[in-house]
């Protein structure tokens, strides 16, 4: 099953069922999503002391963007093989 990233909605539900004081493990099961991923969206996306979901979304984008936008890094004993193979495949 691949990942999917969570929606707005699905955050501003988390929202509304954490301020009725639902568990993490209840709301899961109310999203069918895993408990951990509602844990893991919970722990990265609160400021403060309280969940909101805007917020959270917003800062899911920027992740997303940020990330999508983040070269490679090549370790430099890397660079040096790959030159010494484009050396030898020259001469």
């Amino acid at each position: 099953m691949a990942y999917q990233h969570l929606t707005a909605e699905e955050r501003s539900q988390i929202y509304i069922l954490l301020s009725k004081h639902y568990s993490i493990h209840a709301i899961g099961i109310a999203l069918k999503r895993s408990p951990s991923t509602i844990s893991r969206e919970i722990l990265h996306n609160t400021k403060g002391r309280k969940y909101c979901y805007q917020q959270a979304h917003q800062l899911a984008k920027e992740r997303r963007l940020k990330a999508s936008r983040q070269p490679y890094k090549i370790l430099s004993i890397l660079m040096k093989y790959i030159d010494i193979l484009i050396k030898k495949m020259e001469s």
